[in-house]
């Protein structure tokens, strides 16, 4: 899957550098007022318009989407920056086979650089806690369908834990029965479906 970002921003920016990665200052807390496009020249996959605050570690703005090839996206955004505070934004797509979020590095990302400023202190300074990465992550639904009819009695079908530890199951009979769970994309999990042949269960290695 390749993925090529076109980012914009469009207010209160003094562009200071031309090549990859775009470089953008400020001089002052400010409002920026930004669009992402994402387009998908490679194999349909999922992707994501990223923009994450590399000073305190945290996410801004995300936004996903499953793309064919050829596809596009876009989402617009406003996030405050402070001073001493260095954004990124990034077009991403996920590796399903290394289970990460990889940045198309050819392409670049594009990098708001703050200026620090002298600035009269809060009056009270009010921490913000930082989510563990279950509550960050994107919360999908991770299911298994049975979309031909099963030659045999039935199929019976498993969502289980790296442990393996049975989180739910289900035995599939005719086109269109399903087991699904709602999962969060950071962790792993196991799927697991066999065949019912003449009271025997056995693993079916076979697409269905």
């Amino acid at each position: 899957m390749v993925i090529i970002p076109d980012v914009r921003i469009n207010r209160n920016v003094s562009k200071i550098d031309n090549k990859p990665p775009g470089r953008y200052e400020y001089t002052q807390n400010t409002t920026i007022d930004g669009f992402i496009r994402i387009v998908n020249r490679g194999d349909r996959g999922r992707c994501r318009a990223l923009v994450y605050d590399e000073t305190n570690k945290r996410e801004l703005f995300s936004r996903y989407w499953d793309l064919d090839q050829g596809q596009a996206a876009s989402a617009g955004f406003r996030i405050t920056v402070d001073r001493d505070m260095k954004v990124t934004i990034y077009g991403q797509y996920y590796d399903f086979f290394s289970s990460t979020w990889r940045t198309q590095d050819i392409y670049g990302s594009w990098e708001i650089l703050v200026e620090e400023v002298e600035l009269p202190p809060p009056e009270e300074e009010i921490p913000i806690p930082e989510l563990p990465p279950e509550v960050r992550a994107q919360l999908v639904t991770l299911s298994v369908v049975l979309i031909d009819p099963p030659t045999v009695r039935s199929v019976y079908a498993a969502i289980k834990k790296e442990s393996g530890e049975v989180i739910v199951s289900n035995v599939l009979k005719k086109k269109g029965d399903s087991v699904a769970i709602n999962v969060y994309e950071r962790q792993k999990y196991l799927i697991f479906a066999k065949k019912n042949s003449s009271n025997t269960w056995q693993t079916n290695r076979n697409r269905s």
